[in-house]
């Protein structure tokens, strides 16, 4: 079941104004929380974030997102897997693409995951391989899901199989004033709208 999560937020707060993000930090404590929902236990949740102000007590104190950190972060997360257990990799930030200097890419270009310590003068970023390599440290029938909103990020596993995302609608619920999280999946019709009703009425719990 769920075991470990890693919930990274890059907003560049070290950036020039112009090419800082705004919202990736709020995204990873967004996840911190479907996390905790999704039956994580918290204190197996690690968070990396730039600096953030919030008060909320049940929020760890977050390790910046570093490529140190990020680094460490999952050596971490499959470190002591099990088969059986879910891990949970959840990157908000810049995606980019550097030389490839293997030839292992047709394009001649590799993506990368931009950590926050990064400059032009000092390069901070996490190739692909170097994700696949940590993650493949997890024992078969290990559970590892990831999602990573940044560009250049399609084929950064280069996993054999891909979603048709056309054919998949999810709702996020909220109900009662209290936020109970709700996915559900199912094929669409076409009409979004009516989708979104019968998501309403039929959710299931994660």
């Amino acid at each position: 079941g769920p075991t470990k999560a890693v919930v990274v937020g890059c907003n560049y707060t070290s950036f020039p104004e112009a090419r800082r993000l705004h919202g990736c930090v709020n995204d990873a404590l967004f996840h911190f929380q479907f996390a905790k929902a999704a039956g994580f236990p918290p204190e197996h949740i690690k968070v990396l974030t730039d600096p953030v102000n919030h008060n909320d007590p049940n929020i760890p104190k977050a390790h910046l997102p570093t490529k140190h950190h990020l680094t460490s972060a999952l050596q971490w997360l499959v470190d002591g897997a099990r088969p059986g257990d879910v891990l949970y990799l959840f990157f908000a930030g810049y995606g980019s693409q550097v030389k490839d200097t293997r030839g292992a890419e047709i394009d001649g270009r590799r993506s990368c995951l931009v950590c926050s310590d990064h400059s032009p003068l000092d390069p901070s970023v996490i190739p692909a391989d170097a994700i696949r390599a940590a993650l493949a440290k997890a024992p078969a029938e290990t559970s590892i899901f990831c999602v990573f909103d940044a560009g250049h990020c399609g084929t950064l596993l280069d996993l054999d199989v891909h979603v048709d995302s056309s054919k998949v609608c999810s709702l996020l619920v909220y109900e009662g004033g209290e936020k109970v999280y709700r996915e559900a999946t199912k094929r669409c019709s076409g009409d979004a709208w009516k989708d979104a009703q019968e998501l309403k009425q039929h959710g299931a719990s994660l």
